[in-house]
């Protein structure tokens, strides 16, 4: 849904700046003029992502995607980590794990992945 809105959003505000017709944009998209209508007023349930993305595409629009593993994982790793940091397994033995496992985060560094690491060790004591 928030893929789609933002499409939605993105498109309308295309359209709104280079004061382009209804008509002229349904040509454009190779849609109805109405499907146009619906995309003006925000009618989100009418549109697949599909569709959005095709209609973005024509428009010149970028799109990028990004998909992100969840904190919480970061948390349920840190939590791992500190149940073995009481079973005296150490610290580097504990981050080695977390590079590990985390180094399909491409656009976190790792002195970022530390400092994240040591942060949800800090919140979980």
């Amino acid at each position: 849904m928030k893929l789609r809105s933002a499409l939605m959003t993105a498109l309308k505000q295309h359209l709104t700046r280079d004061k382009m017709s209804q008509a002229k944009a349904a040509k454009l998209f190779d849609v109805a003029q109405p499907r146009v209508s619906d995309l003006m007023r925000g009618k989100i349930n009418v549109f697949g992502l599909d569709a959005l993305v095709n209609m973005a595409a024509v428009a010149g629009l970028h799109i990028e995607m990004r998909v992100n593993e969840s904190t919480c994982r970061l948390r349920h790793i840190a939590t791992l980590g500190l149940a073995r940091l009481r079973n005296d397994i150490g610290l580097s033995k504990l981050f080695d794990d977390i590079f590990r496992t985390m180094n399909r985060r491409q656009e976190v560094a790792g002195s970022n992945l530390l400092h994240e690491a040591r942060r949800h060790l800090r919140v979980i004591k």
